[in-house]
């Protein structure tokens, strides 16, 4: 077998493997799509009073730290869907409130709204 017929075949099973209506289940796709959130790296991160996509869906996310380092705003996060309301889903409070997902991790689509214009003390790990 060639490398052009090898070529062909890995762009085959790539497609198949990929479904727009899930977002980006490749791990090279995910890298292009999430180059700002670099896994095992903690980012910042604003929330705002309108629903956001935090994080795309992502089939190899296998761990989600997220806290809420305001002294104000509280934040709620939500799974899957298309976006999060306020007390709908895991809610952040001011101070420090946090998450930690790790052995039954989302690998969905991560919404977030806060209850202040703007947040940006929120942090996240990602791997």
């Amino acid at each position: 077998m060639s490398n052009l017929t090898r070529t062909g075949q890995i762009r085959s099973i790539r497609q198949t493997t990929d479904n727009p209506a899930r977002g980006f289940q490749t791990g090279e796709q995910q890298r292009q799509s999430n180059a700002v959130v670099r896994r095992g790296v903690t980012s910042p991160f604003t929330v705002t009073s309108v629903s956001q996509l935090m994080l795309p869906a992502d089939a190899l996310r296998r761990f989600l730290f997220i806290q809420n380092n305001d002294t104000l705003g509280k934040i709620t996060v939500a799974v899957g869907g298309s976006v999060a309301a306020l007390g709908v889903g895991f809610n952040l409070s001011p101070g420090g409130g946090g998450i930690l997902l790790d052995i039954n991790c989302p690998t969905d689509n991560i919404f977030v709204i806060g209850s202040i214009a703007s947040n940006p003390n929120v942090i996240m790990v990602v791997a």
